[in-house]
């Protein structure tokens, strides 16, 4: 059991690391200079290179990646270039709204599953076993992005119930 979890946690890990290794990789192939995006296209050289040399940006990749690692292991994640706050801050303001969320979302998927598998089970080889397998395979072979503009139009734009933030 033991190795069975270190396996877990290594592989966990190595995801956890591949994907900040990607995702920084993809924002560093974006086209265009951070430094002239955040100060417009009238700014000067010497404003766009001393903002360049503040956000670390003339230094090489592999140093600004191991250095926002080592700030992450610390639990310092930057500053946000949209609104000047520490990363941190801005993401543990949403952080109990998003707990919350989640935590209702997984009453009411573990309830339903509960359910649905007692009625597939009572009914097992008939039309609601079926169908009760068929909308399970369906609804998690759909992506969630798929879902949840399927939801927008539904009940934000064909029936304005909900507001589209």
């Amino acid at each position: 059991m033991v190795s069975f979890m270190a396996r877990r946690v290594a592989a966990a890990l190595g995801t956890l690391f591949l994907s900040s290794v990607l995702v920084f990789l993809a924002v560093q192939a974006l086209p265009g200079d951070v430094a002239t995006q955040v100060l417009g296209k009238d700014a000067t050289p010497d404003a766009v290179a001393a903002l360049r040399e503040k956000l670390s940006l003339d230094r090489p990749a592999w140093e600004r990646y191991t250095d926002w690692v080592r700030g992450a292991l610390h639990g310092d994640f930057g500053t946000s270039l949209v609104s000047g706050k520490a990363v941190g801050g801005e993401v543990s303001m949403y952080l109990g709204n998003s707990a919350l969320i989640a935590l209702i979302t997984v009453l009411f998927a573990v309830t339903g599953s509960i359910a649905l598998g007692i009625l597939a089970g009572l009914y097992r080889d008939r039309w609601p076993d079926h169908l009760i397998s068929t909308v399970s395979l369906v609804g998690m072979s759909v992506p969630e992005f798929v879902v949840a503009t399927v939801l927008v139009l539904c009940f934000s734009v064909a029936r304005p119930w909900f507001p589209a933030v």
